[in-house]
């Protein structure tokens, strides 16, 4: 038969608690990654809807001015709306793409290039891009300026989003830490778990090297184990079951050394009870009354000495 392969029960526990604690490491971990993830997200949408209701405000506060073609006027507005630190730039673009108004003076009479979006999305009357500004992710609010039903211009806003890079870097330095006040736990989780699993198995591996004794015939073992659990009444109830055998053991011996005594007499011997009832006899005493030790063991004695009287005349 092939040596079967075994797991000891230490390494079970061990793997066990070990898989237990990363398993809640990772679920905490996630969570938490999870909230704040979706808090981000919440807050980057609550802009955003921030954002195009503070570019409808502009576009009518502007919408005058730009129909009279007041440049002056839309400059100022459009450099006192800019100055919010949530924005890069506000500028003022008519049909043409032309910028006839903005919040940084050099940008004034140039052509408005908008970039290639990766993402675009409607919020109301507004539009919003998203797109790759000098290697950074940037984001674009667009709105247009109403005279009646007649679009006379847009007004575009870009949105300083560099917060949301300072969110992702405490993100990842909170994950960071987490991971490594994690591998910390599990670490501390194994040293316990292998400290816990030595004081339960201990008693454990005196019964087994107690059972390998006993059953080489060795009954003079003593588990020393107080433990007020399963194991410590496994470890008694071993206890018990080895002093019935030392008990089975010396009762088997002095039999053995009784039988070999009578066997070796040759007068006649009967032991009897208490009670008179034969419990054993030996050679010479079948021989003497002639009978098998059945027909003997468990008669009353006096029954046999009355049959061994002789018959009076």
């Amino acid at each position: 038969m092939a040596n079967r392969r075994t797991i000891s029960l230490r390494t079970k526990i061990s793997m066990v608690t070990t898989l237990t604690i990363i398993v809640v490491a990772l679920m905490l971990g996630g969570l938490y990654t999870y909230n704040q993830l979706n808090h981000i997200r919440k807050f980057e949408e609550r802009f955003l809807r921030d954002s195009v209701r503070s570019a409808s405000a502009i576009s009518h506060a502007i919408m005058p001015h730009l129909v009279s073609y007041d440049f002056v006027s839309m400059n100022s507005l459009v450099s006192y709306y800019g100055k919010r630190s949530d924005r890069l730039y506000v500028l003022v673009v008519d049909n043409n793409s032309r910028i006839l108004a903005a919040s940084e003076e050099k940008e004034i009479g140039g052509t408005f290039q908008a970039l290639p979006a990766s993402k675009t999305e409607r919020i109301g009357k507004g539009t919003i891009r998203r797109f790759m500004r000098s290697g950074k992710g940037a984001v674009e609010v667009t709105y247009p300026v109403k005279a009646g039903d007649l679009t006379v211009g847009n007004i575009v806003i870009g949105l300083n989003m560099d917060w949301l890079e300072e969110e992702a870097g405490v993100i990842k330095k909170t994950m960071m830490a987490s991971t490594g006040l994690a591998l910390v736990v599990i670490f501390l989780g194994i040293l316990l778990t292998s400290a816990l699993a030595n004081r339960i198995l201990h008693p454990v591996r005196l019964l087994t090297h107690a059972a390998k004794k006993v059953g080489r015939g060795d009954y003079s073992q003593r588990i020393n184990v107080k433990s007020n659990d399963e194991v410590g009444l496994l470890a008694d109830t071993f206890d018990a079951m080895l002093g019935q055998l030392r008990s089975a053991r010396m009762q088997l011996v002095e039999k053995d050394y009784l039988d070999s005594i009578l066997a070796a007499m040759r007068d006649a011997l009967i032991v009897a009870d208490p009670e008179g009832r034969i419990e054993m006899v030996n050679k010479a005493t079948l021989n003497l009354l002639g009978y098998r030790e059945d027909e003997l063991v468990t008669r009353q004695l006096r029954t046999i000495i009355s049959d061994a009287q002789p018959t009076e005349r």
